[in-house]
């Protein structure tokens, strides 16, 4: 028989497809801004992406569907009814994902290789974007949606949904609130990172940190990774809630980009 859309297997198969969805739009922009290839736990988490995602694509050939209310059991209306929504998304980024697992395989992550090698990097790191074309298709398909409704109504049996609904929707706002600065913390290692050397006042955020923080020359780029996620994860809290910051942009470049996101956190928080 196919597995019932509201089954408690579909109920977690769903609950962890949302776990894997948020860690992708949190762990992706970070990899991107920080050009971190996918390996030590990085790389133990593409494992689990896509084999969750394979096994996930599968599935669904198997799960029934509900149309005018009434639930839909059939192998074949369910193929026909997945092929007709998200079949070739979901097999188009489960393939990206696949196939960056494998070019990761062949690839040195450092990208000190030759010029295949360096190429084979770039390709990784645009793969890596693409998957956040699932986020927006799961988004689309209003599959977060149907899992709440489905909590809802099982919380109403206990009479705690009042309780669960307020839950998820303080749980969803400080999300949001944290993964937009986040977002706006691997932005600023951006600006950080290719506007340090090429500025009209030969000066930079880079600089302006590293003039009052002394690091030892023992210190390896890589260990000071957290420091400047730190620095910029603090740079846009304040830049979005307050309008001004300690952080004061020292070129034209970072004046520019620093208006526009102020003028985000204010339309955000007005909103």
């Amino acid at each position: 028989l196919p597995i019932h859309v509201d089954s408690p297997v579909r109920m977690v198969m769903d609950g962890i497809g949302m776990v894997l969805l948020l860690s992708d739009t949190v762990i992706v922009p970070f990899m991107l801004a920080w050009e971190k290839g996918s390996e030590g736990s990085f790389l133990g988490i593409a494992w689990i992406t896509v084999l969750f995602w394979s096994l996930d694509f599968f599935s669904n050939f198997l799960t029934s569907f509900t149309k005018e209310d009434v639930l839909v059991r059939d192998f074949r209306a369910i193929a026909k009814q997945y092929a007709k929504t998200w079949l070739f998304i979901d097999f188009a980024v489960v393939s990206v994902d696949w196939l960056a697992i494998g070019l990761q395989s062949v690839s040195d992550p450092s990208g000190k290789g030759n010029t295949d090698a360096k190429k084979y990097i770039k390709v990784i790191r645009f793969l890596k974007a693409f998957r956040l074309v699932r986020v927006l298709a799961v988004l689309r398909s209003g599959r977060f949606s149907q899992v709440q409704e489905v909590v809802v109504r099982r919380a109403t049996v206990v009479g705690v949904n009042l309780q669960i609904q307020f839950a998820m929707g303080l749980t969803k706002l400080v999300f949001v609130i944290l993964w937009l600065n986040h977002l706006g913390s691997c932005l600023w290692w951006v600006f950080v990172r290719n506007y340090k050397a090429f500025t009209n006042t030969q000066n930079s955020w880079h600089d302006l940190i590293l003039a009052v923080v002394e690091v030892p020359e023992s210190v390896s780029h890589s260990e000071l990774d957290g420091f400047w996620y730190v620095s910029g994860f603090y740079w846009s809290i304040t830049a979005m809630f307050s309008c001004a910051s300690v952080l004061q942009p020292q070129n034209y470049a970072e004046t520019v980009f620093s208006i526009v996101y102020i003028i985000f956190g204010m339309l955000f928080g007005s909103s």
